[in-house]
């Protein structure tokens, strides 16, 4: 057995606890075993879950659904220049999905991201047309002076 899970160098205290990032972490991954363990074991088992290639899809579908499950714990990360660039210019002249818009500032982009991130945590990990809806009815409904005439959201 692993000194892992032996619990010979747990003391005990409140402060050699696992974190509660770790807590989750471990129970959604699957990995959470009977009894106590201390930080550093809890550091030891994910660092070794992240090192081996069978829990890779599984590590993915964690650092995507914990902003949402555990939105206490987790901030989503900050939005970058370039990824509010790309969702700006996904809105074209022509709209998208069928929304009358036009395209917005930078600065309302990273709003509308921001907004989103705070209200649905994990919003943009979901592929497709559904994550761009999103976007554009939060665009929308932040800032309705680029509703074209016919805007229908």
């Amino acid at each position: 057995m692993s000194e892992l899970f032996s619990g010979e160098s747990s003391s005990g205290s409140a402060a050699d606890a696992p974190t509660p990032e770790q807590e989750a972490a471990l129970q959604y991954l699957g990995l959470a075993p009977a009894g106590g363990m201390t930080r550093a074991q809890a550091g030891a088992l994910i660092a070794q879950a992240e090192a081996s290639p069978a829990n890779q899809e599984r590590l993915r579908a964690w650092h995507r659904d914990k902003y949402r499950l555990h939105p206490d714990l987790f901030a989503p990360p900050p939005r970058s220049f370039r990824e509010a660039r790309w969702w700006q210019s996904r809105i074209s002249d022509d709209g998208l999905h069928g929304y009358s818009l036009r395209q917005p500032s930078l600065d309302q982009t990273f709003v509308i991201l921001e907004s989103l991130d705070r209200r649905e945590p994990g919003w943009d990990q979901e592929g497709g047309p559904r994550r761009e809806v999103r976007f554009m009815n939060e665009l929308a409904t932040l800032s309705p002076e680029l509703c074209k005439p016919g805007c229908v959201y």
